[in-house]
């Protein structure tokens, strides 16, 4: 017997590519996440500084070099609470929450933590948590997921295995422009940036050559120092999108000095993967591009793929979309990326 549509809630992410006002058209809720300036002080949320106010400010002087440098933190236990009470009092008792990765964010803590307050206040409410273990327009598909399988009238026990079994089936695929590093190294996100850099000084210059001294310079200093050297150097971070062993953001040990050779670097990496996972009888099912800051440079990233992929043509494609305020923190305009969803 199927169940009554709009007795299950949704709560979801920003990371998700949702803004609130298509939260709304689609009778959902999505959490903000929130944004500060170290520069001025002011606080934010992902909808009252969006997008592209976002990165005027960060690039407000000295094109990228001297903007303002934000962070960002996670909705609170508080924020959950409020949703679980809303979507409780128009008769939802079984809310689904579909989360940004635990191991990006600690938005499903959040949600858990909220979720305890809530089932104090409201013994018979019932709350699923989603750890997608992903963001962006994969975390986006799980949600849309669940929509359909809402419309279809199916329990939230038939529709929580379902949305558990997209988990980890989403790879990210990105490169940015030269002044990537720099927004990576200000919010304290470059892996292994010193490590990096090293190993691309041989491929540059060699042992002697000119970033190599730039280098020993700043050895043993703040990664933000060392990814600003990037910046200067015009190298184009390559990122990959969960890394296998720690289900995080990983920067790819390749060296990029033109878009051109970036966007064939994560094609290197799209044809390996379509190797790997079709031995295991895995296909792609559907795929996508997200972008910060300038759709065109996505709109060049899907032209570059379908001429070198003709087969994608033949696969469903679930749209360009800005990748949102949150992501535009941590990597600032310029970042391009191929989101692949697999079967």
């Amino acid at each position: 017997m199927g169940v009554e549509q709009g007795t299950i809630g949704i709560i979801t992410n920003s990371s998700a590519t949702i803004t609130q006002r298509e939260a709304a058209e689609l009778g959902i809720i999505s959490t903000d996440f929130y944004l500060h300036s170290e520069n001025t002080g002011e606080n934010f949320t992902d909808s009252t500084l969006p997008p592209q106010d976002l990165y005027i400010r960060q690039q407000d002087r000295s094109h990228y070099e001297d903007g303002e440098i934000f962070s960002s933190s996670q909705p609170t236990p508080k924020d959950f609470l409020k949703t679980y009470e809303d979507n409780y009092k128009e008769g939802k008792k079984d809310i689904l929450v579909i989360s940004i990765s635990s191991a990006l964010s600690g938005t499903a803590n959040s949600a858990s933590i909220g979720a305890e307050m809530a089932k104090a206040k409201y013994p018979d409410i019932n709350i699923h948590i989603i750890d997608t273990e992903t963001f962006c327009l994969a975390q986006r598909e799980i949600v849309f997921l669940a929509l359909d399988l809402i419309k279809e009238g199916k329990p939230i026990e038939e529709i929580v295995p379902k949305l558990e079994e997209r988990v980890g089936k989403d790879t990210l695929y990105a490169y940015g422009n030269k002044y990537t590093f720099a927004f990576l190294g200000k919010s304290g996100r470059v892996s292994d940036g010193t490590g990096r850099l090293e190993k691309y000084s041989g491929k540059l210059f060699g042992k002697n050559g000119r970033i190599s001294q730039k280098l020993d310079k700043f050895k043993g200093i703040a990664k933000e120092a060392v990814a600003r050297t990037a910046s200067n150097l015009s190298l184009l971070p390559i990122v990959l999108f969960p890394d296998k062993d720690t289900r995080k953001v990983k920067l790819v040990n390749r060296l990029a000095r033109k878009s051109a050779d970036a966007k064939h670097a994560i094609l290197d990496l799209i044809n390996k993967d379509i190797e790997i996972r079709g031995q295991n009888n895995e296909k792609l099912l559907k795929w996508g591009i997200a972008y910060t800051g300038d759709e065109s440079r996505g709109q060049d990233l899907k032209e570059f793929l379908y001429n070198e992929l003709p087969d994608l043509r033949d696969i469903p494609f679930i749209g360009i979309r800005e990748a949102g305020s949150v992501l535009g923190v941590h990597a600032g305009p310029g970042l391009s990326a191929m989101v692949a969803i697999w079967d």
